[in-house]
């Protein structure tokens, strides 16, 4: 199945030809409760990790009963989670500066759609500090992980250097 697959048109670009992605793809997103296609769709391979879009965080998120509420602007984004089992309660921002110390305001997607990028980063540390029982180390954007996206979330370069990326988190609780 994954070679029929990994020759179709309907599969993302960055698994075409990948059977074995769409495999590992498959595999992970069953792990955080994706089907097949959805997995394939929000899940992208950046250096071998998996990462997922802020959407497939938030919707897994709310699928677990836990909350995720927020406000973004052209200059930064708030986020705020709920765990559904404990109560326990987070928020996470991610700003104009914090985009400016990471070296991100010269990207395209952050000069075409500050707001979903702001968005994106803050869903993403809320998720791994609150929520990591859900996303089994996959919450990270693949533009996190140094892949260049589309304004859609497909990865159109994944090349990265891991003795350049600054595991301590920039962003403010």
């Amino acid at each position: 199945e994954a070679e029929l697959l990994a020759n179709s048109n309907i599969v993302p670009k960055q698994y075409r030809g990948q059977a074995s992605d769409i495999i590992a793809a498959s595999l992970m997103g069953r792990d955080v409760g994706l089907s097949p296609f959805a997995s394939l769709n929000y899940i992208h391979v950046i250096d071998g990790k998996p990462s997922l879009s802020a959407e497939a965080m938030v919707m897994l998120a709310r699928r677990a009963h836990h909350s995720i509420t927020g406000t973004t602007s052209r200059t930064g984004a708030r986020v705020d989670g709920k765990r559904g089992d404990t109560g326990d309660q987070m928020t996470a921002t991610f700003t104009n500066e914090d985009a400016q110390a990471a070296g991100l305001l010269g990207g395209t997607n952050w000069k075409k759609y500050p707001q979903d990028m702001y968005w994106a980063r803050a869903v993403s540390a809320l998720c791994r500090r609150l929520f990591p029982d859900v996303f089994l180390g996959a919450a990270y954007t693949a533009d996190e992980l140094g892949g260049q996206v589309t304004a859609d979330g497909e990865v159109i370069a994944a090349a990265i250097d891991y003795e350049e990326i600054d595991y301590q988190e920039t962003v403010n609780a």
